[in-house]
């Protein structure tokens, strides 16, 4: 009869010390089971997802600081402003009549209007990229690109062609702010009046005056400025794209 469950057996049975038998051939591992086709393209779908997800972005460092990220502009470029009555429409000015083409002048009458309105010095003389420039501009048949080295008189050229009418704009888009301050101030003592638009003048009263285009007026603007609402009012304005 045999003792009951719960009744301990001693001593306790112990397993038996396995011996290797010099006859008894050694067992080989198990063949492992190829895996199927499902298996392994379900890995490589893993792989393909995980491969491919965003890592954070590195910081950038400028001047030896952290460099902020750029920002995306709250407002649409070149368009006019959502909010407000006058801020939504261009400003509106008597249309009058456009610029029209004109015939071309010689050297000697582009330096007599030079002289005239100050652009050069009595010894001074117009080169003759700068006079077919200018005859390029005011014939407005075609656009013109023009490389010449520093020094060499490129900034007649949005000057120069304002001599030969009585009313237009020229609108010089600069990459610095120095460069919309240094020109600014180069028409200071001219006959030709310059404004450098920014956010220290943009006032009401600065665009209605370059809107209305009733001068010869040069006007220089960096590229964020001209996407902003209030400029845009000026863009749009039908009396300064017919100055322009």
């Amino acid at each position: 009869m045999s003792p009951p469950p719960s009744t301990p057996i001693w001593p306790p049975a112990r397993k038996k010390r396995r011996v290797n038998d010099e006859n008894q051939p050694p067992e080989t591992p198990g063949t492992p089971t190829p895996r199927t086709t499902k298996e392994r393209e379900g890995e490589l779908e893993i792989l393909r997802l995980t491969s491919h997800e965003p890592t954070p972005l590195s910081r950038r460092f400028k001047n030896g600081f952290v460099a902020p990220s750029p920002k995306t502009p709250s407002h649409q470029p070149y368009a006019l402003a959502s909010t407000g009555r006058k801020r939504e429409k261009p400003f509106a000015f008597p249309i009058s009549t456009a610029i029209r083409p004109l015939d071309s002048l010689s050297h000697a009458e582009w330096n007599a209007l030079a002289h005239k309105y100050d652009l050069l010095k009595e010894n001074q003389s117009l080169r003759e990229y700068q006079v077919e420039g200018a005859n390029c501009i005011i014939s407005r048949k075609s656009d013109l690109c023009v490389v010449a080295p520093t020094g060499a008189g490129k900034s007649t050229l949005w000057t120069l062609p304002l001599l030969a009418r009585e009313e237009g704009i020229s609108l010089v888009v600069v990459p610095f702010t120095t460069l919309g301050v240094q020109g600014e101030n180069r028409h200071r003592n001219s006959k030709i009046a310059a404004t450098f638009l920014c956010s220290g003048n943009a006032s009401t009263s600065v665009l209605e005056r370059i809107a209305q285009g009733k001068e010869r007026h040069v006007v220089y603007a960096c590229p964020e400025m001209l996407e902003t609402p209030a400029v845009a009012r000026v863009l749009h304005s039908t009396s300064f794209q017919q100055r322009l």
